[in-house]
C-alpha cells in the first residue's frame, strides 16, 4: 500500500489535460490510469493503467445469469477477479 501515498490514479479521460500540468510524470510523480482504454496509448509520456479482465467479466456474468434463470440458487453472487497492471512510461514500477 506504500506505493498509493505515491501515485496519482485517474480515468484516462481526465488525464490528458492533466498532464501538461506536472512537468516530471513517471519521475517526480507515479500516474496510473484506470480501464486500459486506447487512451493510455495517445498520451505523452504513455499513461500506466490498471486493466480490468473484461472477457472474464463477461464470461461469469454470463454463466451466473444462466444459472439464475435455471433457478440454481447456489450460484455465487460475488466473484473476485483478479485486475492487472500494465507499466508505461508514467510509473517507474515494472
Amino acid at each position: 500500500m506504500a506505493f498509493l501515498r505515491q501515485a496519482i490514479f485517474l480515468q484516462p479521460v481526465l488525464y490528458v489535460p492533466f498532464i501538461h500540468w506536472i512537468k516530471k510524470v513517471g519521475e517526480a510523480i507515479q500516474v496510473i490510469g484506470y480501464e486500459n482504454t486506447n487512451v493510455c496509448l495517445c498520451t505523452s509520456p504513455l499513461l500506466s493503467s490498471i486493466a480490468r479482465p473484461l472477457e472474464e467479466m463477461v464470461d461469469w456474468t454470463t454463466q451466473l445469469l444462466f444459472q439464475e434463470v435455471q433457478g440454481d440458487k447456489t450460484a455465487p453472487r460475488h466473484v473476485l477477479l483478479k485486475n492487472s497492471f500494465v507499466p508505461r512510461e508514467t510509473t517507474q514500477w515494472k
